[in-house]
């Protein structure tokens, strides 16, 4: 795996844990805590 592939896979992965870890803590449709 080159580094450019690694790159995008890791930044696909960290998107989507944020994302998870957003729509499931937050209770807002924004995903923005207040």
């Amino acid at each position: 795996m080159n580094d450019s592939l690694k790159a995008k896979v890791t930044e696909e992965e960290v998107r989507s844990t944020l994302h998870s870890f957003q729509t499931g803590k937050s209770p807002n449709p924004d995903g923005l805590t207040t």
